[in-house]
Formats: C-alpha cells, structure tokens, sequence
C-alpha cells in the first residue's frame, strides 16, 4: 500500500481524490480496471490539486442539494447520507 508510509494528511486528501475517481467510474467507466497495480494512485500532498477541489465541489454540492430537498424528496437526502455511512468504513 502506498499510502502505508505517508502522514494522515496527505493519506486523507489521497482518499479524497480516489473518491472521486469511484464516482466518475461508477458514472463513466472508461478506463475501469480489474487490477490496480502498485503504485497506480499517487499521493496528493496538496489541498489545491484539482481531483481533490472536484471531489470537494461535488462532496458541497450534493449535501446542499439532499438539504435542500430533504422534506419534499427526503430520498435524496437518504441516498447521499447512505453512500457517504457505506463508503465510510472502507475509506
């Protein structure tokens, strides 16, 4: 594992990028792999690096939106809450 021998913070933004990468695969899956070999996501020492600042773009996006939304289609809301509680513990 890469990111074994990192500090927490540049482990944390390293997740932030990969959750990223999930989302635009589970949308578009060029590119999708059965294998990710060693060393096939690089860590991210930055906050600035663009995958991450996209992931947080989403990340707001989408908690305005299920709060927005949460009487009138409180499955919104559930479904952004229950992706975020299932991907958690693997994160």
């Amino acid at each position: 594992n890469v990111l074994a021998h990192v500090d927490g913070g540049v482990a944390f933004l390293t997740a932030l990028r990969v959750q990223l990468d999930y989302l635009l695969l589970q949308l578009v899956p060029v590119g999708l792999s059965s294998d990710y070999s060693f060393a096939q996501v690089r860590p991210v020492q930055s906050i600035f690096d663009a995958r991450v600042l996209g992931f947080l773009v989403v990340f707001c996006g989408a908690v305005a939106l299920a709060w927005r939304l949460r009487r009138a289609r409180p499955r919104v809301a559930l479904a952004v809450l229950g992706y975020a509680a299932l991907f958690a513990p693997t994160s």
